[in-house]
Parts: structure tokens; sequence; C-alpha cells
């Protein structure tokens, strides 16, 4: 924390000096990622959580970005790799799920490829953080949003593989052509399945028929009724998704395919999701918050009452960008 005035002089007139660009040849992250690129796989620890969620900037490290540019402050947070080991099997990138210049953000997930199966790739890259509010520090973000992410996984041991992906470990990857400045990689099961935003997209414009407004009654109900009892499984085992957005619910196949699974002929799901049994999985938990389990939703009554509070207005909500509950 800035907390004497001429600390706060000094930082004021540090945020006004121009930003550094990028290398040419770095400006692009596609350049780095993109289908085939091969990432070395070290295993490695958590980083040290922040002792502040705001990662704001230091007086010092705002200097060093400012004067000398984000690459050349990426090269004094290298991670150490360990010496005493062999690389993991390394991963090939296949797909991009997000990725780029990304706001608020400092992932880039794939599918990817590790000893021939397919997995979840998840890379924390500080290079290609956009900050809305002009003043977080990327690499104590960096470090908040892998250490959160790694004890999200850790509490949801009992969830993994059912209501969470399968964690499969957490890697440090060198950057042979960018200096070998170091990267955190991720990796999770990747799970079989659509999320709901592809599900039912919401229109892109006024001619687009509304596919959320098209939901049967039995469909609509049963993917929120999921997707709530998810978020109240992982709230017992002591982790609040913060981002309940469609994106990050996953609706695994129905068991069985054939016939529709309701009455409705312009319901988006009708063949897809079996609205008697919708298994829905919760992904992204790099922006959860931790907290103490929650026991209270063990009992049925309870979490019913709750239920019921919630769905009408999540209901709606949750396609329109209203994501919080």
């Amino acid at each position: 924390m800035v907390s004497d005035p001429t600390s706060l002089e000094r930082m004021h007139q540090l945020y006004h000096l121009p930003v550094i660009p990028l290398p040419d040849e770095l400006s692009d992250p596609d350049t780095l990622y993109h289908p085939n690129a091969h990432f070395e796989l070290h295993t490695c620890s958590p980083p040290r959580s922040p002792h502040h969620d705001q990662c704001m900037y230091t007086e010092d490290s705002l200097r060093l970005e400012k004067t000398a540019g984000l690459y050349a402050a990426s090269m004094t947070h290298r991670i150490s790799l360990p010496t005493y080991a062999h690389p993991s099997s390394p991963i090939v990138l296949r797909e991009k799920l997000c990725g780029g210049f990304r706001e608020g953000r400092v992932t880039h997930v794939w599918t990817a490829t590790r000893a021939g199966e397919t997995v979840i790739a998840k890379i924390f890259d500080p290079l290609y953080f956009i900050d809305p509010y002009e003043g977080t520090d990327p690499f104590p973000f960096v470090d908040l949003s892998v250490s959160r992410e790694v004890e999200a996984y850790h509490r949801l041991e009992p969830l993994q593989g059912t209501r969470v992906p399968r964690f499969l470990g957490l890697f440090v990857s060198p950057l042979p052509t960018q200096g070998n400045r170091t990267v955190y990689v991720l990796l999770l099961e990747h799970v079989a399945g659509q999320d709901v935003r592809y599900l039912v997209p919401p229109p892109t414009s006024d001619s687009d028929p509304d596919k959320v407004e098209n939901l049967c009654s039995a469909h609509r109900s049963a993917i929120v009724d999921s997707a709530v009892n998810v978020f109240f499984d992982i709230l017992m085992c002591g982790v609040k998704q913060r981002d309940m957005a469609p994106r990050n619910v996953i609706i695994r196949p129905p068991r069985h395919r054939g016939d529709a699974f309701c009455a409705k002929e312009d319901c988006p799901v009708r063949f897809s999701v079996d609205a008697s049994n919708v298994e829905s999985v919760m992904i992204d938990f790099e922006g959860s918050e931790l907290w103490d389990p929650d026991h209270e939703f063990y009992d049925q009554q309870t979490r019913e009452r709750e239920m019921h509070s919630l769905r009408e207005d999540f209901l709606e909500d949750w396609w329109y960008g209203k994501y919080g509950i």
C-alpha cells in the first residue's frame, strides 16, 4: 500500500508515463499460442497468494514496467525450473477456447493433447493482460489467479470427475522464443459435452430467433436447477463460484439418444439435453472465493428453499449477462 504523500505523488507521475509497447515479434499472442504449438512442462508448486486481492502496483513494480516495459519486467518474474527431474510429457495445442488480449484475465485456454490424451490447458500469461482499471500489476494477479484456482480444485477433490473436472496438475513452461520467460500451465480433464452458451445461445441481433425464449419450461427449469445444485455442492466444499456465466456450465451428453426429450418443436435442446437427468459440470475457478465449507446445503429442505428463492430471478438473468447468485 502507498501511504505517504511523496510516494503518492511519485506513483501519480509514473502512471502518466507512456506505456512501452511489447516488441513487434511478441505483440501478437497468436504467434505463441496457435494450433500445433508445443509446450514443455515441468511440475511445480503453486505460487504464494498475494497479501491483497487487489494486486495493485508498488512504486518499484510500476517504475520497472514504465521504464523497461512489460516484457523486460516479465524476465524478473521467471519461475525457477526444477533441476532434479526431467520435464513431464509436453502438450500440443489443438483448439483455442479463449485467449488473446483479455480484459481482466490472464488466461489462454486450449484443448491440447498430452501423451495421446485430450486435456484442457489453461495458460496464465501476464503479457497479454488488459487491465480495465489501469492499476493492477499483472504479475501478482497471475499469482493470485493460479494459487486460488489450484486451492479451489484441492478443496473440490470429492467432486472431481463428476461435478467439476479432474485436476491433472500445475506446471511451469519455459518459452524459448521469448527469452525463456515462463508461464504457469494448469491441466484439467476434458469434459465431454457442451456449455450452455453453445446449447442455448442468446440472440446477437434483433432478427435472430431468441433460443432462450424458445426453451420449453421443463428444460428451462432443469438446466438452471442443475447448475444451481452444482453451485451448492461446490459451496459445501468451501468454494464460491463468482462467475456463473453459461460458458462455465457444461452439460454432459444424454445417456440415451434418439427420441426427443420434450414435445416443443422449437426447443433448442429438444434432442441434446435429457430434462429428467441433466448432468452439469462447473468450470473456471480462478476468480472464485475461498470460504469455510458451508454444510447448510446438506439439508434438502434448505436447498429447496434457497433454490425456490433463486430460480425466478436467475432463470432470466443467467442468459442475459447477470451471473451472480
